[in-house]
């Protein structure tokens, strides 16, 4: 099996700059290695799902130019590529977990875990995991609910091997009993992450630097399940102009929003590309196809990389004229371009002006004066 990566929103809404950041990585280092790029949509967590967001979600990806080999409407062999048509699967190995002894269940309800909350107790006390095979089957047999908890190894470290920041070290001590499985039968993100990974065959996970230290949970479930994880590749944060960590919550970083605002997709998707990788060379203006040619992993910084809009403008004016050097992409910038107009163009004009062959002779004059850097 070769390179298989996969990228997986959950659709609680619009796709930010980081998700298509890491969209895109994903999709460079699949196309550099003639492998394949899934799109798997994470929707375990009802609660906070928005309505047409998957769909946002895939014109967004496919407006920066991101093809997916498997995906929810394209289908695939791995599929289903929703994690809500999934759940089965996920009973099937927590039952696995349970009944090898790496996991246990749970019948502590929310008021128990809400009081030792109240009461400063860092993390879940490992209660029920003090119940013995028959307490806890007669419960069950009671019909108590309850979830299922990974059973985390005393007094070990937990190691965590990143193609980025290298051998990462972590004290089971510090991570709790995880829940892996809700009373509802409904997995928790973890959980359902490395099932779905280990089941879709994917060789290679690229993330945000966030879920670094969350991987050695995905380790601990990897090492209980038998399996063996795929090499972790953790993205370095996006940052604003300010240093302050670029987030889904700020607004105007949805790729949506620069859409609107009239940026070229190549541009941004360029822009995005660029953010935390320095293999792509010092000539802007570059193809997906181009910058896949060259993409690495030893390429990809550490450092926080800072979202900086005028080099965005700058990136998207290269665009431009590479646009109206070619007579079929100026013909449809003009025709865009005249669709904009109409939109925003309040007063009383004159429907010639708004023909593309006349905006584009507008776009010819404009150019001396744009590329002056």
């Amino acid at each position: 099996m070769g390179v298989r990566v996969r990228f997986a929103p959950s659709p609680t809404g619009l796709l930010h700059l980081g998700g298509a950041r890491t969209a895109l990585f994903n999709y460079l280092f699949a196309s550099g290695h003639k492998g394949q790029c899934i799109l798997r949509i994470e929707d375990t967590d009802q609660g906070r799902l928005v309505p047409g967001s998957k769909e946002g979600l895939e014109e967004s990806l496919q407006w920066l130019g991101v093809q997916f080999h498997e995906s929810p409407s394209k289908g695939g062999p791995y599929g289903p590529y929703i994690q809500s048509e999934r759940l089965s699967l996920y009973q099937q190995y927590a039952r696995e977990l349970l009944n090898g002894g790496s996991g246990y269940p749970c019948f502590c309800g929310k008021e128990r875990l809400q009081s030792l909350r109240q009461r400063g107790t860092t993390g879940y006390d490992r209660r029920c995991r003090k119940l013995s095979r028959r307490q806890a089957n007669e419960e069950m047999s009671r019909g108590s609910p309850f979830t299922v908890r990974l059973k985390v190894p005393e007094n070990e470290v937990v190691c965590v091997e990143d193609a980025v920041y290298g051998r990462v070290e972590i004290k089971s001590s510090t991570i709790e009993d995880q829940v892996l499985l809700k009373t509802d039968g409904f997995p928790t993100y973890h959980f359902a992450c490395v099932v779905d990974d280990h089941c879709m065959e994917i060789s290679h996970v690229l993330r945000g630097e966030e879920w670094l230290l969350s991987t050695a949970k995905h380790c601990l479930l990897y090492s209980s399940l038998g399996w063996k994880p795929p090499q972790f590749v953790h993205l370095p944060l996006l940052v604003s102009s300010t240093g302050e960590k670029l987030s889904k919550r700020l607004q105007g970083t949805s790729v949506l929003s620069y859409q609107e605002r009239g940026f070229l997709a190549e541009a941004v998707a360029e822009f995005l590309c660029r953010l935390g990788w320095s293999g792509g060379g010092e000539r802007e203006g570059r193809s997906l196809e181009e910058l896949a040619a060259n993409f690495s992993l030893s390429g990809i910084s550490r450092s926080p990389a800072t979202v900086d809009e005028g080099k965005l403008m700058s990136t998207n004016k290269r665009h431009f004229r590479r646009h109206l050097h070619d007579p079929e992409s100026a013909a449809v910038l003009a025709r865009k371009l005249a669709e904009c107009v109409k939109t925003t163009l309040t007063v009383p004009h004159d429907s010639s002006s708004l023909a593309p062959e006349y905006l584009f002779q507008v776009l010819q004059l404009l150019e001396p004066g744009c590329w002056k850097n």
